[in-house]
């Protein structure tokens, strides 16, 4: 049991539907010599932050060889909530987190130069092709 409040299987719109389309890519169930390698979970490690913590929206853990790669969606825009957020990400100083970031909350890549997470921008919605190369790449 733990004493922090649970806040829904999704906070947004844009986790629900990255989640679907991992499923729908990758789930379990395909075909193909990828299916079922890596596990996509919500929100299951806490970074500890000095006062505060992080906790990433998705991990991504390989099936075969427990490598794991953790996933935040940065979408909202509010600018109060993209500093507290970059703040985090800076503290965390993990090179195993990939920031999926919507184009339009304007969070510029210099912003983000000085942290050595790998981030992905995207229109629309994550393109998963790419997320799973950063995944790859950066999977420890």
């Amino acid at each position: 049991m733990t004493h922090f409040k649970r806040s829904g299987e999704f906070d947004s719109r844009l986790e629900a539907d990255f989640a679907a389309d991992f499923e729908a890519k990758f789930g379990k169930h395909k075909p193909g010599k990828d299916a079922g390698q890596w596990r996509l979970t919500r929100e299951d490690e806490v970074i500890l932050l000095g006062d505060t913590v992080m906790i990433p929206d998705f991990a991504l853990t390989n099936q075969t060889d427990g490598r794991r790669a953790l996933v935040e969606l940065v979408g909202y825009w509010h600018p109060d909530y993209l500093a507290r957020k970059v703040a985090k990400v800076r503290a965390a100083n993990r090179r195993d987190l990939i920031l999926l970031v919507y184009e339009g909350v304007n969070l510029s890549a210099e912003k983000l130069k000085d942290t050595p997470s790998e981030v992905l921008y995207f229109a629309n919605k994550p393109v998963l092709k790419d997320v799973m190369a950063a995944v790859e790449k950066v999977a420890i």
